[in-house]
């Protein structure tokens, strides 16, 4: 009786021992989204979400457990942001398209690996959608972990050859609390 146990135990074991190299699937948001999971050598190498039936939302790229590219997607498949690793572990260099693959912006994220979201952070351009000129530099301050906001904005005239810059908010740093910034935000509007 003793060996029949420990020999259904270790066949049980066994069985439940998921494959090195692997895709896992499960749905999310009550059955709206299902989500993809590859792994190699038990290491999650990319994740893809899908909305139902079979709408690619956005994919997300893994090297050695590190952000390495992430891509989102409009429902007609074209690609509305594209984000990759510029410095490890967690500064992304970005660009931003309209659904006519033009390109709408162009940035860096911060990514948050305890909350798995991308923040945006640091100066962006933004272009015209007509004439592709750049017509705004936003500057964005991220905390680095959930809050990331639009401090500035210059507006470009291209045909006048002018700018103006409207401020929202100023940023005082108290210290830094970890690995995150103890900061107090204060709202100003102010034209230049």
């Amino acid at each position: 009786m003793k060996l029949l146990l420990i020999l259904f135990s270790t066949l049980f074991l066994f069985g439940c021992k998921k494959n090195r190299n692997r895709i896992e699937t499960m749905s999310a948001n009550g059955g709206e989204y299902y989500v993809k999971k590859y792994f190699k050598n038990n290491s999650k190498t990319k994740i893809e979400v899908y909305r139902k039936p079979s709408i690619l939302v956005y994919t997300k790229e893994f090297e050695n457990k590190i952000l390495t590219k992430f891509v989102e997607y409009y429902p007609n498949k074209k690609i509305k942001v594209l984000a990759e690793i510029l410095h490890k572990p967690d500064f992304l260099n970005a660009k931003t398209y309209f659904q006519n693959g033009k390109l709408k912006g162009r940035g860096s994220y911060l990514y948050n690996y305890e909350t798995d979201n991308a923040l945006i952070t640091d100066y962006w351009i933004y272009y015209n959608a007509n004439t592709s000129e750049a017509d705004s530099i936003v500057h964005y301050f991220c905390d680095g972990k959930n809050t990331s906001i639009a401090t500035e904005v210059q507006k470009i005239d291209n045909k006048n050859h002018k700018s103006t810059k409207i401020k929202y908010f100023d940023v005082k740093l108290k210290d830094s609390v970890g690995d995150f910034l103890n900061y107090e935000l204060r709202k100003v509007k102010t034209k230049n």
